[in-house]
C-alpha cells in the first residue's frame, strides 16, 4: 500500500496505475458503472492511495471548505471485497485510511470523513477499528449540487464541528 500526494513526483504514474486497475474490474461487476474511467474527476483527487488489489483517493471540493473525503472512489477487486467471514475490517483497509488522514493532516485539512449514499450502520461497524475518534452525525451533508450523504468524520486540528452544509 502506497499512498501519493499531488504534486509528487509520481503523481501521473499513480493516475496511471488507477485506470490499469479499472481495466481489471470485471465488466459485469455490481459497481462497475462506478468506475469507467471518464468519469473520474482526477482533478479533485489530492492523493491516490494504491495496492495491487485495491485503491482510493482523497478528493476535495471547495464546498467542503478546509475538509477532504478520504476513501474516494474506493475499489477492490471482487476476489478481495470480503476477505473474512467475522466482517472486520482488512488491514489493508485500515492501513489506507491510516496513510489518509496522515496525509491530509501533512497537506493541512481540518477534517477527513467518508461519506455513504445509503445507510450508515457500516460507520459505527468501521469505528471499532479506527484510530481516533470519528464522529457520525445523525444528518446527512452536501457531497453535489443535488447529493446529500451520511458522512463520518474524524477533526484533524480541533475539536469543532466539521463546515458542511447540512440537508
Amino acid at each position: 500500500m502506497k499512498t501519493y500526494t499531488k504534486g509528487s513526483t509520481e503523481w501521473h504514474e499513480a493516475i496511471e496505475q488507477v485506470y490499469y486497475f479499472l481495466k481489471k474490474l470485471p465488466q459485469n461487476d455490481k459497481l462497475s458503472n462506478n468506475y469507467i474511467a471518464s468519469s473520474m474527476d482526477t482533478d479533485e483527487w489530492y492523493a491516490i492511495s494504491i495496492s495491487e488489489d485495491s485503491f482510493s483517493t482523497i478528493a476535495y471540493r471547495e464546498q467542503w471548505n478546509n475538509s477532504c473525503r478520504i476513501l474516494n472512489r474506493f475499489a477492490k477487486l471482487p476476489s478481495n471485497r470480503f476477505e473474512n467471514k467475522k466482517k472486520m475490517v482488512s488491514e489493508q483497509t485500515l492501513t489506507m485510511i491510516n496513510q489518509q488522514v496522515q496525509a491530509a493532516t501533512d497537506m493541512g485539512f481540518d477534517f477527513v470523513f467518508m461519506s455513504r449514499e445509503g445507510r450508515k450502520q457500516a460507520f459505527n461497524h468501521y469505528k471499532q477499528y479506527l484510530e481516533g475518534d470519528w464522529i457520525t452525525p445523525a444528518h446527512k451533508y452536501k457531497m453535489t449540487s443535488r447529493s446529500f450523504q451520511h458522512v463520518m468524520y474524524k477533526p484533524l486540528h480541533s475539536n469543532e464541528e466539521i463546515d458542511l452544509e447540512m440537508e
